[in-house]
């Protein structure tokens, strides 16, 4: 029996087919009315031949959103389905599923119609949003993939992944999106990738997009600018500034190097040169100084002073930063620093800033009434100030009248460590009433460490211990904090602490096996018990893992010292030198005294 019995139903049949044929999925051609595809396709519903033209049925169902043909498509399938392929069966049970508003049935079709092999623009549009929903990036690709393969625009969805961040960013993602680079290769894509990649700290993998990228725009300042950056962030400065040179970008190399090295000698060098090529550039000039009192660089704060004196029209604004930093670091303000204050004060006696140095000054010559009198004068203009300079303010506000004025600054630990340091300097007894505050209130043993800071600097070592002490009452367990009392104990009395030190320094190198700094503790230890062998191969373990450490070179040339090796004790003693720049501050009080004294006693035994 043939599969159509009659001319006439072979001419319904063409018919049908030339309707159908005529519109471009998900196109903007003209769609045939229903009725007509009714009159013309609805008999084949009910013969084999169904299978021929059930394809453009479903898409133009899918396109017209037809619940009369949908039904009619549905009952078909459930009847044949050992006769239509699977991909038809879930692409009719998806068209039910969207038209019957069944969310979760419309995804699980559409996925199973997609994994069949079905190309509807539609289901892949389906599954793709359904992929973003489930955080699925896999599916998501392969559908977005197919869109592309088939033509189909997917702007939408690559704007989702790079520029909506619709997945997180883990191993799966990465290297979605470099697949999805090769599809759609978009400049702004290629850098939002790699600006992602690098706050997740995904060096290796920002390298290889940022430099794809660059293959392609050769001329994207953007993606120029990305790579400097890499290159400062991964510690290749000097490979950062060869490059800025190359692409004509040298301000904003130094910029970011100021703002994003951390290794001293190479900082202070960039440092220097900006101020020279670019001396009026507020905004370097500002990284530097925010760098510098970050770092409390006492000796570029004063350059960076002497810069801004000299100028014609002074930033006030920044040499009261500077100032204002100066004095919380040292306790007392320069000849300088006083002459710029009294004229300062003299013409804008209404000004903040200016309120707020004459209130230093006032103290350092001990007018503690006049200081105080202009201290609640300023307490108006407090909101004007930035917020290093408000919390010299509460720091002041502290030590006139035992209380907080304002508590923003705990939000931030740089500001913690300033209003620490200020009243450190201003009077011990209050400061430790405030840091057995904020032990009380931390969470990190880290942060709880550093608020013993500006004792450590002023080498006030029983203070510091008392503070450290204190932290490790709170935080047990912390390795850091172990290491730091028993150090602290071996350094002020090594006779009345040995066995206490030697109980925390076991046990902090018990919880971190591979920390340098215990290493050179337990170096001290051994030292100390007269154990000068097992002393010295402490210490050098440290270099082990820090060959660029000044204070080991000086440990060790005190060690041999003692066991009687003086000219090797000069060599250790000269590299401690050579290397001591790398540090902003000395990393020990009074250490470069105590270097300088031993290398005038080394000379003379190594003469002998």
């Amino acid at each position: 029996m043939p599969l159509l019995e009659s001319s006439k139903l072979i001419a319904t049949y063409l018919l049908c087919q030339t309707k159908l044929s005529s519109i471009s999925y998900l196109s903007n051609s003209k769609v045939p009315k229903a009725k007509t595809v009714e009159q013309y396709c609805f008999p084949f519903l009910k013969k084999p031949t169904a299978s021929y033209i059930l394809e453009d049925l479903i898409n133009y169902a899918f396109l017209t959103k037809n619940k009369k043909l949908a039904e009619k498509l549905y009952k078909f399938a459930i009847k044949n389905s050992n006769l239509i392929s699977k991909k038809n069966f879930f692409e009719i049970l998806t068209l039910k599923s969207l038209l019957n508003g069944r969310f979760l049935e419309l995804i699980l079709y559409a996925q199973k119609a997609f994994y069949e092999g079905s190309d509807n623009p539609r289901i892949l549009i389906l599954v793709a949003l359904s992929s973003e929903i489930w955080g699925d990036v896999e599916t998501f690709y392969k559908a977005v993939r197919k869109l592309y393969e088939e033509g189909k625009d997917i702007e939408k969805f690559t704007d989702d992944f790079f520029k909506e961040e619709v997945f997180p960013l883990n191993a799966k993602t990465i290297k979605i999106g470099e697949k999805l680079l090769k599809i759609l290769p978009d400049e702004e894509y290629f850098i939002k990738f790699a600006q992602r990649l690098e706050q997740a700290e995904k060096f290796e993998e920002e390298e290889k997009v940022l430099k794809e990228g660059i293959e392609l725009y050769p001329n994207s300042k953007d993606l120029q600018k990305l790579l400097i950056r890499y290159y400062i962030l991964t510690n290749r400065v000097d490979e950062a500034h060869k490059l800025a040179l190359k692409y004509n970008l040298e301000r904003y190399f130094y910029l970011q190097a100021i703002n994003f090295s951390f290794y001293f000698p190479l900082l202070k060098r960039y440092a220097d040169e900006a101020l020279k090529k670019y001396p009026n550039d507020k905004e370097l000039l500002r990284a530097i100084q925010t760098k510098y009192i970050f770092l409390g660089y006492v000796e570029g704060i004063n350059k960076l002073e002497n810069i801004l004196f000299s100028q014609k029209n002074k930033d006030i604004e920044d040499l009261t930063l500077l100032i204002t930093a100066h004095f919380v670091f040292k306790g007392h303000l320069n000849g300088n620093e006083i002459k710029f204050i009294e004229t300062f004060y003299k013409k804008n006696p209404q000004k903040p800033e200016a309120q707020l140095l004459k209130i230093l000054k006032d103290l350092q010559f001990g007018k503690v009434k006049e200081a105080k009198n202009i201290l609640n004068r300023l307490k108006n203009n407090y909101p004007l100030l930035s917020d290093y300079l408000k919390t010299i303010y509460n720091g002041l506000y502290r030590y006139f009248y035992s209380k907080d004025y304002d508590t923003f600054y705990l939000e931030n630990p740089i500001l913690q460590i300033a209003y620490l340091e200020l009243l450190y300097h201003l009077k011990k007894k209050i400061y430790l009433s405030v840091v057995e505050n904020l032990i009380k209130k931390t969470k990190s043993p880290k942060l709880c460490s550093l608020y013993s800071v500006p004792a450590w600097k002023a080498g006030d070592l029983e203070t510091t211990l008392k503070v450290s002490e204190s932290c490790l009452q709170k935080f047990k367990k912390d390795a850091e904090l172990l290491n730091s009392v028993g150090y602290l104990m071996l350094l002020i009395n090594p006779k009345k602490y040995l066995l206490q030190a030697e109980k925390f320094l076991k046990e902090a190198y018990k919880l971190d096996p591979n920390n340098p700094a215990i290493y050179d503790s337990l170096g001290w230890l051994y030292y100390y018990k007269g154990e000068y062998s097992k002393a010295l191969k402490w210490f050098k373990k440290v270099l082990e893992k820090n060959s660029d450490d000044p204070v080991e070179y000086y440990h060790i040339a005190v060690l041999l010292t003692h066991m009687k090796q003086p000219c090797k004790a000069r060599k250790y003693l000269q590299k401690a030198f050579e290397l001591k720049n790398n540090y902003p501050i000395p990393p020990e009080p009074d250490i470069y005294q105590k270097m300088e004294e031993l290398k005038k006693k080394l000379n003379n035994l190594c003469s002998k």
